[in-house]
């Protein structure tokens, strides 16, 4: 019972809200860039997934990136962070979706479309897993903060967690990709 209560304390205290909020709106603001800055690309991508109708895909490969980019940024301010965590949730969950049903249906798809990055990186099961953890820990941004306040060493503690949270994503992301390259290597 206890460790129940040290731990609902550590998940309720504000530097690690702030720096969970902090990752997302990160990952969803460099997600959004790298989609509006080449959004032929990303439309090419999307439709590689064959899930939206071609009369849509147009208004959907505007309407992703502006999600995530609003995402993000409701992310940052606490009045707005529950609201953004649902968006956040739901846009994680739509991609494991969109990736496992894409794999379900014998797809081949090269690029999931993540990053848009020099690296490909094919979809795989692995990146579902990685978006529904990732859904999983955004559902902690829908419990409201303790009212502890901040102090200054605080948001060197914040800085810190973002870093390691990036860190972590980087880190999966190429734990993933390289188990698919090694798969290659020795399948061929």
């Amino acid at each position: 019972m206890k460790s129940n209560a040290i731990l609902l304390a550590i998940l309720t205290d504000p530097v690690f809200v702030m720096a969970v909020s902090f990752s997302f709106a990160m990952l969803f603001l460099s997600a959004a860039c790298h989609k509006f800055t080449d959004l032929p690309k990303f439309r090419s991508v999307l439709g590689g997934y064959d899930l939206i109708p071609e009369k849509l895909l147009s208004m959907a490969h505007l309407l992703i990136p502006a999600l995530e980019t609003a995402v993000a940024m409701a992310l940052l301010t606490a009045g707005t962070r529950q609201v953004a965590a649902l968006g956040a949730i739901s846009l994680l969950l739509l991609y494991a979706f969109a990736m496992l049903l894409s794999i379900r249906n014998g797809r081949t798809l090269q690029d999931c479309g993540c990053s848009l990055g020099a690296v490909k990186q094919p979809v795989v099961v692995g990146l579902v897993v990685r978006n529904m953890g990732y859904a999983m820990l955004a559902v902690l941004l829908l419990v409201s903060p303790s009212a502890r306040a901040l102090e200054g060493m605080d948001l060197i503690s914040v800085a810190g967690l973002v870093l390691m949270l990036s860190l972590f994503y980087a880190i999966a992301n190429v734990l993933i990709a390289n188990q698919h390259t090694s798969r290659e290597l020795f399948h061929d």
